[in-house]
């Protein structure tokens, strides 16, 4: 588990990782919750075992899309699914901490809901917009407490208020909004398909 110094030196990584995707300035609740996925997933990169060189920087476990051998720019690692079983997976890698930063804050701000329960600071619409994406398999509350754990720690070494809970809201409003979304984006591709199969 990373230590207070480590979740000090965290924090302008990820910043600067903000601003290298060109997103807006987050707010307090935005980053501890990055920065709470980026402790528990990957040790701000440095949670990898030793043997895996060079360091592979990444901050998200962030996956390659298939599993082992793995191709250029990823490694193996062993993961697990939701049931428990194990399997080989293949992991990205980074050039730098920086880079693994921002491709964390790629993978998350490019999930339906999941922005507006970070900014929110509801851990459990985090999670639940997160595992409806498909990010993790996991069943969302025990993802959520881990992200309403590790939030409170990085307050507490950077000595600033807890910005996230596990809940703050109505979850039931938050699976509504994630389902109307999914809704949406489902009769904007089927109009696309429409249009592509009119002109072809």
């Amino acid at each position: 588990m990373p230590t207070p110094q480590q979740d000090r030196e965290a924090r302008p990584v990820l910043l600067e990782a903000y601003r290298l995707r060109g997103l807006p300035a987050p707010s307090l609740a935005e980053l501890q919750t990055a920065q709470a996925i980026a402790r528990f997933e990957g040790g701000y990169g440095l949670g990898w075992p030793k043997r895996i060189q060079p360091p592979p920087h990444n901050w998200g476990a962030v996956q390659c899309g298939h599993v082992a051998p793995c191709g250029p720019g990823c490694f193996e690692h062993l993961d697990h699914h939701a049931d428990g079983s194990a399997y080989m997976g293949c992991f990205r890698r980074y050039p730098s901490r920086v880079a693994g930063a921002a491709a964390l804050l790629h993978q998350l701000y490019r999930r339906d809901g999941v922005p507006e329960a970070m900014r929110a600071g509801d851990a459990m619409a985090t999670a639940t917009a997160m595992r409806s994406t498909g990010y993790f398999e996991a069943p969302a509350n025990r993802y959520a407490q881990a992200i309403a754990d590790n939030a409170a720690a990085i307050a507490a070494s950077l000595g600033e208020r807890t910005a996230v809970q596990l809940q703050t809201g109505d979850l039931d409003g938050w699976i509504k909004v994630l389902t109307l979304g999914a809704m949406v984006a489902g009769a904007i591709k089927a109009a696309r398909d429409s249009l592509s199969n009119d002109e072809g």
